[in-house]
């Protein structure tokens, strides 16, 4: 008798099976149902846009748009997986520069909701046409009135997946998540005018406007247009446009730094960083601004295709790009400066720098280390080596009060009280003095000697001509062994500390100079705790005042300003 052997463990699922488990991979939420809706309406051309969300998406979504339409042909088909309009074979998604192009989205939908879609293609204003779906199943399909464009509702989301349905969070929860996604689309097209509505009452009007305006619109009652900055560049194979904060405006969280590319919101910690650096001198470590960036890049230099809710993408350019990134944000940064009785007040800002422990740069590149005393004789040379020009007669005088907690400089000018970061105001004139006059080179009798593994090796030999700029000399030995033969002759004190700097550094070359001189002023400037007489004080405040911009390498302001209408207003003397 033979023997039946072991049973069959491999099978075929269903098809409703598989539409179901497929359309899990690209709707887990309601917000994923908006998000897919709303690229169709903007693929389809439409300039007005309304979203309305009940029950948080769950009881119903309802998508409202006056693009191109369908006819009923085509109604019937973009039912259907890999249904499509945008490509036609796989190469098309190097190139294509829609927001949908996989033919995913309504068959998803339509796997795990009751759905209704009802078009009239522009081209046919009296023959529009409805279909209805359950669960993937096609229940109705008529012919319907309507103005040309598209409406699609979505209603008891999930209801053929109740594992699925039983994970979704809060009707609040769910609701504030597709308002969310909401913003994310509609941020980076402005001339379409979007309305969102949440059971039944108006939470958003964004009509047609500038780049700026819409911004100032989505987040209005915390980003005033008066504190935005806009501008945009074009290179060769992309142009970036950035909304951006001025340095006064300031947050302890990351939550309104948003990235696009070709129209989507996407988590690129890269661009993210281009925009950090770009404000690191004027914002200290822990506090970030509110930074809008809106790439267009070539489509054959992304792959997108990598996610199924396309938030992630891979660049072949993407070095060039962050580059640009820095460099746009610091043109756009570079006319704020901090000068004595000229500050930046913001009514909306979030929090301030007062109390705050002194955020260094310097730390992310440096290992701890003892700071070597430095004697009051030394910081005079300093400042007498590094000294302006005397101010002209009829300058504002300034009166030294003396020094406060061991730290302040207390500085009475032009009928304000000046309270001066002894430390922070040192450091920043040191650093000018270095980013001015360009340290000697200082060859070293014994090299010192680096031990990089494969990812600091990379960056050793990708920086190496802004290395070499700097005046560091850096010889290959072999396979992660080098040698720095020469450096400039102001890293000689911290020479203990170079090896941890150059293994340390992360991100571009262009803040590679920022970095070297802010540490150097760092470790070089009077400190904490240290006393100093009345001349050297006075002569530092002194030097403050001549300075252009008030603030240290690491973006903090050196002082803080109380006016004297202020501090009368304080103490009750009117």
């Amino acid at each position: 008798m033979l023997s039946s052997g072991p049973s069959r463990r491999i099978h075929i699922l269903r098809e409703a099976d598989v539409r179901k488990i497929a359309a899990g991979e690209v709707i887990d939420r309601p917000l994923s149902v908006i998000r897919e809706l709303l690229d169709n309406a903007i693929d389809a051309g439409a300039d007005a846009i309304t979203v309305e969300v009940d029950g948080g998406g769950i009881e119903r979504i309802r998508v409202v748009d006056n693009g191109t339409g369908m006819s009923a042909e085509d109604l019937e088909l973009c039912i259907l997986p890999h249904a499509t309009s945008k490509i036609t074979r796989t190469e098309d998604i190097y190139s294509v520069r829609s927001l949908g192009f996989r033919g995913e989205a309504l068959a998803s939908i339509a796997a795990c909701s009751k759905l209704e879609i009802t078009s009239t293609h522009h081209d046919s204003p009296d023959k529009g046409a409805r279909i209805i779906v359950h669960a993937g199943k096609v229940i109705g399909n008529s012919p319907a009135a309507g103005s040309p464009g598209t409406t699609v509702e979505v209603s008891d989301l999930f209801y053929s997946l109740p594992g699925r349905r039983k994970f979704l969070k809060r009707v609040s929860s769910e609701s504030s998540a597709c308002k969310q996604a909401f913003i994310e689309k509609a941020l980076p097209f402005p001339s379409i005018n979007f309305r969102y509505f949440t059971d039944g009452e108006m939470k958003l009007y964004l009509p047609a406007q500038d780049l700026t305006g819409r911004v100032a619109s989505v987040f209005a009652g915390s980003l005033e247009p008066e504190i935005l900055d806009s501008k945009e560049i074009a290179l060769e194979d992309f142009s970036l446009r950035a909304v951006i904060t001025n340095p006064d405006f300031a947050r302890r969280d990351k939550r309104l730094l948003y990235m696009f590319v070709n129209g989507r919101r996407v988590q690129e910690y890269a661009l993210v960083q281009a925009v950090l650096y770009g404000y690191s001198e004027h914002l200290a470590g822990g506090n970030y601004p509110a930074a809008f960036l809106f790439l267009d890049v070539n489509p054959e230099l992304l792959d997108f295709n990598i996610h199924p809710a396309k938030r992630e993408v891979r660049f072949k350019n993407l070095q060039v790009i962050h580059r640009a990134t820095v460099d746009l944000v610091r043109s756009m940064l570079s006319g704020y400066k901090l000068r004595a009785g000229v500050s930046f007040h913001d009514p909306y800002r979030q929090q301030t720098f007062a109390g705050e422990p002194a955020a260094e740069f310097s730390r992310s590149f440096f290992r701890p280390y003892e700071r070597a005393a430095i004697d009051i004789e030394t910081v005079r040379r300093q400042l007498s080596r590094s000294a302006p020009p005397k101010p002209e007669a009829g300058a504002t005088e300034l009166k030294y009060h003396g020094q406060l907690f061991g730290l302040f400089l207390l500085v009475e000018r032009n009928q304000s009280l000046y309270i001066i970061d002894q430390h922070a105001a040192h450091e920043r004139i040191i650093y000018e003095k270095l980013v001015k006059e360009k340290p000697k080179i200082q060859n070293l009798l014994v090299p010192l000697h680096l031990d990089l593994d494969e990812e600091e090796e990379e960056m050793v030999e990708r920086d190496r001509a802004a290395y070499e700029k700097l005046g560091f000399t850096l010889e290959r030995q072999g396979a992660g062994s080098w040698l720095v033969t020469a450096c400039p002759a102001v890293c000689l004190e911290m020479k203990d500390a170079l090896s941890a700097f150059i293994k340390g550094r992360k991100g571009d070359p262009i803040s590679l100079e920022q970095a070297l001189y802010a540490t150097v002023a760092c470790r070089s400037a009077v400190m904490d705790g240290e006393l100093v007489d009345d001349l050297t004080g006075s002569e530092l405040a002194r030097q403050a005042f001549e300075l252009e911009d008030a603030r240290c390498p690491h973006g903090r302001p050196i002082w803080v300003e109380l006016s004297r209408s202020r501090l009368f207003e304080q103490v009750k003397r009117t």
